[in-house]
């Protein structure tokens, strides 16, 4: 059954942009990785394509996704039923927004979106509590939401070149955060809960005008915290 829905879900991406040369040359089922005859890896990367179609939420089984390096502006609203994912790489698309209900995908424990067009994070991705890994690098962003005290399982952080004047004070209460990089924003001074935080890896450069206080330094040194400023 899958591999008849593989074929039918690639068929729809080469029918939305028949013009794509690219698409030409990849072998759709190379890019997918089986058990027990059913989808559980689909990996599509650098293939120029625009649309994934809603049936992409027929691959119920589907634990990686990775459609990394694409032209990506939208995704289905779909795509939030995959209930197994794990993975899910979006990173160097064009991406403007995200599904409300991305929550959902309540097993997702990498997160990849950097390098999109994203202004806003829909309030839902905020409840993925498994999630360890986010990456928004060079995005849009000029706000974060005080709700990303949801994402309580993650380790890595990376914000860097948005648009971010401030960053809330629940980011330094992540209980597992362990690398946070903001280099290239417009941060003017951190939250005194900076130091309740237990990072490893603190990105600060390139923040012009930025103002860390000398407690805030010296408390990160003394968690043995790398800090680039």
């Amino acid at each position: 059954m899958s591999i008849g829905l593989l074929d039918e879900l690639f068929d729809l991406i080469v029918r939305s942009d028949p013009d794509n040369p690219i698409l030409a040359i990849v072998d759709i089922h190379s890019c997918a990785t089986l058990v027990d005859g059913l989808v559980t890896e689909l990996k599509i990367p650098s293939s120029n394509i625009s649309y994934l179609p809603a049936l992409i939420s027929e691959f119920d089984q589907l634990e990686v996704l990775n459609m990394s390096n694409n032209t990506l502006v939208e995704l289905p609203d779909e795509i939030t039923y995959l209930q197994r994912l794990r993975i899910l790489d979006l990173g160097m698309n064009r991406l403007e927004w995200l599904p409300e209900d991305i929550g959902d995908l309540v097993n997702l424990h990498y997160l990849d979106l950097r390098w999109n067009r994203l202004k806003t994070l829909p309030t839902s991705i905020f409840k993925l509590a498994n999630l360890e890994y986010l990456d928004l690098f060079f995005n849009g962003l000029s706000r974060l939401s005080p709700k990303v005290s949801g994402l309580t399982s993650l380790r890595e952080l990376n914000l860097e070149q948005n648009l971010l004047t401030q960053i809330p004070e629940e980011v330094f209460h992540l209980p597992n955060l362990k690398r946070l990089n903001l280099r290239k924003n417009s941060l003017r001074n951190l939250p005194e809960e900076i130091m309740n935080s237990s990072l490893e890896f603190l990105d600060l450069s390139e923040n012009h005008g930025l103002v860390v206080e000398n407690e805030q330094l010296e408390y990160l040194r003394a968690i043995d915290c790398e800090v680039l400023i």
